[in-house]
């Protein structure tokens, strides 16, 4: 009998709990929508992983060397390592494997999603943190000072994490950070063999090892890329993902599955990269019309922030459509779409009555919406029918119309004169207002 499975042995029912809990976590999510026992099988996964290395840091590796080198030879130092140290590890990470796997399988994208959540590593730092008990363990030092060495291990592993994840995304930083991340992992996994004979071929093992493993890493997300179907999820993320890396490649690629399935925060991720590596998307202006009508308002808001300067050719029926049947299925945000509003009010000149008309006969989300448009133009012409709007018995439209025409003419008389917005002298305020500059207009 191996080591590596008598010492599972000894844990058996907490093995069939953990395989127990995850069949059950299979059945529920398949069959009902409950995060409380996802919830719970991962907090079940964590004292399972601590419960395991405990079980193997008890090890005495002085004892057992001899034994394997009498069964195995000269390789047996080697197969010892594995058992005691690389296989509980290795088990953890399985179970985190099929745990995310589990844990998303309703996921429209499965099981891609997960894997690529794996790869993004996941839960994954379950098992440095279970490595980094094992060397505490193995210390065999006072709880007084393994407990805050642990927590402050995984604390500073936690941020160097977030820092990879963040603070280098897209700049040449990411690569070295990866390795060090690596280099930490293998450097406390091999500590316990290595240290004593040769602290030197410790290091150099451990940043060998981390750049092949570094390296597959990168090679799994070239390999999903270049083997993904055209606009694929798969395609899209591995993408992203590369581009995080600091790889330019897949950006081209990206800008055609933009286009065939436009998403608020894909674009605006594939913008960031394409500003952060100078490139150009180079979109025509069809290709910049297509995207502005392409999908929810706040789609539509972005892409105006992109192309306000830009000279792209739009037409008023088009814009006006969109903003109805945007307003008409009751989608929220056409109110906070600053950009689209200052898009739609380049495009009122010369279509003043029709818009009027629009505001006065559609629906509620559209009035408020339009009102707001007519404060971003300076057509003074619009005053006397936003005036109008000032003594509306909706107070939500009668507000808006007040801010627009507070923007148009300069004048706050509601504060100046402490009165109400559709007091009599607020609005005769505005129409002297009118009067006197409809001249100049």
């Amino acid at each position: 009998m191996s080591l590596f499975s008598s010492r599972l042995r000894g844990i058996v029912v907490f093995v069939y709990i953990l395989f127990f809990l995850l069949a059950l976590n299979l059945f529920f999510n398949l069959n009902y929508s409950w995060e409380g026992l996802t919830l719970i099988v991962r907090i079940y996964i964590y004292i399972f992983s601590f419960y395991l290395v405990f079980t193997f840091s008890s090890i005495n590796i002085d004892l057992f060397e001899d034994i394997y080198r009498e069964r195995f030879g000269p390789p047996g130092e080697q197969i010892l390592f594995l058992e005691a140290r690389v296989a509980p590890l290795l088990l953890i990470y399985l179970v985190i494997i099929l745990f995310t796997i589990i844990a998303g399988v309703k996921h429209p994208e499965w099981p891609w999603a997960q894997i690529i959540e794996v790869l993004n590593g996941r839960y994954s730092n379950l098992v440095v943190y279970s490595l980094f008990l094992l060397f505490v363990l193995k210390l065999r030092k006072d709880p007084f000072v393994t407990i805050p060495l642990f927590l402050g291990m995984c604390v500073v592993y936690f941020y160097l994490d977030m820092a990879v994840d963040s603070l280098a995304a897209g700049r040449v930083l990411v690569h070295p950070m990866m390795i060090v991340k690596f280099i930490i992992f293998f450097f406390f996994l091999f500590v316990e063999f290595f240290a004593r004979r040769n602290p030197l071929k410790l290091l150099v093992t451990a940043i060998i090892v981390s750049m092949a493993s570094y390296l597959l890493s990168i090679g799994s997300y070239r390999l999903i890329f270049a083997t993904a179907p055209e606009h694929s999820f798969r395609k899209r993320e591995s993408g992203l993902q590369l581009l995080s890396m600091g790889f330019t490649s897949p950006l081209m690629e990206l800008k055609g599955d933009l286009l065939r399935n436009p998403n608020g925060n894909f674009f605006r991720a594939v913008l960031t990269y394409s500003r952060e590596y100078g490139i150009d998307m180079d979109f025509s202006d069809d290709e910049w019309e297509a995207l502005l009508f392409s999908g929810s308002v706040e789609m539509a808001d972005l892409i105006s922030e992109q192309i306000m300067n830009m000279n792209v050719p739009l037409r008023y029926e088009s814009l006006i459509g969109f903003a109805l049947e945007k307003s008409a299925h009751g989608e929220p945000g056409l109110q906070n779409a600053a950009n689209f509003s200052k898009i739609m009010a380049r495009h009122v000149p010369g279509n003043e009555d029709d818009f009027r008309r629009k505001i006065a006969g559609s629906g509620r989300e559209f009035a408020r919406w339009g009102l707001a448009v007519l404060g971003d133009g300076p057509d003074r012409e619009n005053i006397p029918f936003l005036i109008e709007y000032l003594a509306n018995t909706d107070s939500s439209l009668a507000e808006v119309a007040y801010t627009s025409l507070q923007r148009i003419t300069g004048l706050d008389p509601r504060s100046v004169l402490n009165r109400r917005m559709n007091d009599p002298d607020v609005m005769a305020a505005f129409r002297d207002y009118y009067r006197q500059n409809r001249s100049g207009h």
